[in-house]
């Protein structure tokens, strides 16, 4: 699925951005080291770095456990 070139309009990481940003949410948090990549892209064609931000579930958790 790395280098799958999607037939759909627009890319998965990008309409997961793009929902984020309607519902006001400034983290995305992922488990997928592949969905964290493409979101990580996502944020950053949408002009949006800076403003939002995705974490790993893992890093989230230990995060608020210290």
């Amino acid at each position: 699925m790395l280098f799958y070139e999607p037939v759909e309009e627009r890319r998965m990481g990008q309409l997961r951005v793009e929902m984020a940003k309607e519902a006001g949410a400034t983290v995305i948090v992922t488990a997928c080291p592949f969905c964290m990549a493409n979101i990580e892209d996502a944020i950053k064609t949408s002009n949006m770095e800076g403003k939002m931000e995705v974490v790993d579930l893992v890093e989230l958790i230990d995060h608020h456990i210290k």
